[in-house]
């Protein structure tokens, strides 16, 4: 498979275009974007891109941290890895977001672009309407995630920062998530020391919320899990 064939493949699959025909994702999505790559830590957005608003990202490989960012205090608020979009919740906003969207993990971060005037031609070129109704469903949920998070801005303790960054990977079917990246890089995407990262997951499998199998995850308490997020 191409790189173009992958890209295109990942398009189909994102909340946004997943109901649009691949013809419509091959000829008209794909055209109006951008590949950019960004090393762990490098900003992704804001970006240099565009000066004509927003900007959209599809992740097409590695992983990407959301950050809220206010006075020199950063709190991630989410985690990103292939397939996902980010940049929805400035898309459209009046005046810049104070969060930064960030590459992590412990290889490059690649991502498809697209700026706020692409979409809207998208949006425009789509007769079926799907993509606006995918559009405004995301913007609706990113709403209801962020009043959610409010209470991780007021904590962010090493424990609830590595609690947020477990419950937002892939949960397999026998309940374990991959982390994918170093311990270093994790506590760096953390914003949190070492040996910080190291006592929450100890803190948090003394209390069989989670328990450690090498490079993954066993998610023993979910419920509990989502309590330390919020």
């Amino acid at each position: 498979m191409t790189d173009t064939e992958k890209i295109i493949r990942i398009l189909c699959s994102v909340r946004l275009f997943m109901n649009c025909s691949p013809d419509f994702v091959r000829n008209v999505v794909y055209p109006s974007g951008r590949i950019i790559v960004r090393s762990p830590g490098e900003l992704i957005i804001p970006c240099d891109l565009t000066d004509s608003g927003g900007t959209l990202g599809i992740l097409v490989d590695g992983h990407a941290v959301i950050y809220s960012s206010d006075e020199g205090r950063r709190v991630p608020l989410r985690f990103a890895a292939g397939g996902e979009e980010v940049g929805i919740a400035g898309l459209f906003a009046s005046s810049p977001l104070k969060t930064q969207i960030t590459s992590c993990g412990d290889k490059p971060t690649v991502i498809f672009v697209l700026d706020r005037n692409a979409l809207l031609e998208i949006i425009e070129k789509d007769n079926n309407g799907s993509v606006l109704n995918s559009l405004l469903c995301l913007l609706s949920d990113k709403v209801a995630f962020l009043n959610r998070r409010i209470a991780c801005l007021s904590g962010g303790s090493a424990e609830r920062r590595l609690a947020v960054f477990l419950r937002s990977l892939p949960l397999s079917s026998d309940g374990k998530v991959s982390i994918g990246m170093s311990m270093k890089a994790l506590a760096s995407a953390l914003d949190i020391g070492r040996a910080s990262l190291y006592r929450a997951f100890d803190s948090l499998e003394s209390s069989s919320v989670i328990e450690r199998k090498g490079g993954d995850v066993v998610i023993r308490d979910p419920q509990k899990l989502e309590s330390i997020c919020f």
